[in-house]
């Protein structure tokens, strides 16, 4: 099980499933020690409360629930819209998330093209505007990058790298190229963590998939995945959002 679980959906994606207090008690049942609730940016169509979400004064940082207890990140998957790197997260909520995540989605404005450059361009700018922490299903099918500029881009700019549990199970991941990405991380410093992409409980907290590719990649997953240090981690992501504070 994934002890720090950095990419969780609930319903208030309408792709998941489940609420805030189910998804902590599934979590919890795991074994899991944090997770990162990250529903998706408004640009694909979500009308979501951030205010709320964001305010500690109405959501605790630790959320107990019956025997359930687990840390939840407030965060966001936004979506990557154009060449130049915007996003559509909402800029008077980015110094409240915990991680702001960025994917490629439907919303971006060369979806469908399978146009690797531009997408890898678009990548990098948005990680050299220091408003991402995490970059989700870089090595997805449908959107492809030159994953050595998107890994050193990373490396430069602090930004996490996912190996996602639930798209290797899919089939949407191009395995060859998330095992280039790994092997690259590791060779210029980037950060690795697997994340379950969770929709529904039977993919929460799960990472057998990325289990099994480190073991036929010799790796040892401890030493591999970042999010396996609890301390670290904790201290990476208030640094973080400490440098989008005002």
């Amino acid at each position: 099980m994934i002890r720090n679980d950095l990419h969780v959906h609930s319903i208030r994606s309408s792709c998941g499933l489940h609420t805030l207090l189910e998804i902590v008690s599934i979590a919890s049942a795991k074994g899991v020690r944090s997770l990162n609730l990250s529903d998706h940016g408004p640009a694909l169509g979500r009308s979501i409360n951030f205010g709320v979400f964001t305010d500690l004064r109405r959501l605790p940082e630790t959320v107990e629930w019956g025997a359930a207890k687990v840390r939840v990140w407030r965060g966001i998957e936004a979506n990557l819209l154009n060449i130049a790197g915007d996003t559509d997260v909402p800029p008077k909520f980015v110094h409240r998330f915990d991680i702001i995540s960025l994917g490629l989605h439907a919303c971006f404005e060369l979806a469908g093209l399978r146009d690797e450059a531009r997408n890898t361009k678009a990548f990098v700018n948005a990680f050299t505007r220091r408003g991402v922490d995490l970059a989700t299903h870089p090595c997805i099918k449908a959107h492809p990058v030159n994953i050595d500029a998107v890994v050193e881009a990373a490396a430069e700019t602090g930004v996490m790298l996912e190996i996602n549990n639930t798209n290797l199970r899919l089939g949407k991941t191009d395995v060859r190229k998330l095992e280039r990405m790994i092997a690259k991380a590791l060779d210029c410093g980037a950060l690795l963590v697997e994340s379950s992409d969770g929709h529904v409980y039977t993919e929460i907290g799960e990472n057998e998939q990325v289990e099994t590719l480190l073991s036929r990649m010799g790796l040892d997953p401890d030493a591999t995945l970042f999010n396996r240090r609890d301390k670290a981690l904790d201290a990476y992501i208030t640094k973080r959002k400490q440098d989008r504070t005002p």
